[in-house]
């Protein structure tokens, strides 16, 4: 049953990330935290309270919830949802992004 929930979370995440890199690509973890938070606070609740978790607790989550990348779909094309550095040294910054190719 937490498997199959889990995998159900999986696909609200990529279809709510999907939805958000559609609006604009890419985005900043930040921006992806706060956008989630505001606009599908229901993926990232509280195993407790069940009530809505701060940006702050999803900007640190995001991470590990996407890894190596999410499978999703853009514009009807397979891809992945994934994390890219860009910058380096202080300027350095966590995006998400399409990563557009076939998927196995």
């Amino acid at each position: 049953m937490d498997r199959a929930r889990g995998c159900e979370r999986c696909r609200g995440l990529a279809d709510a990330l999907g939805r958000m890199l559609r609006e604009k690509a890419p985005r900043s973890l930040t921006d992806a935290a706060l956008w989630l938070a505001m606009r599908e606070p229901q993926l990232y609740l509280d195993p407790k309270k069940r009530s809505p978790l701060s940006e702050r607790t999803i900007y640190r989550r995001l991470p590990m919830d996407i890894g190596e990348g999410i499978e999703a779909a853009s514009g009807g094309t397979p891809s992945r949802i994934v994390l890219r550095t860009s910058g380096t040294g202080r300027g350095a910054r966590t995006e998400i992004d399409f990563e557009q190719g076939q998927l196995p």
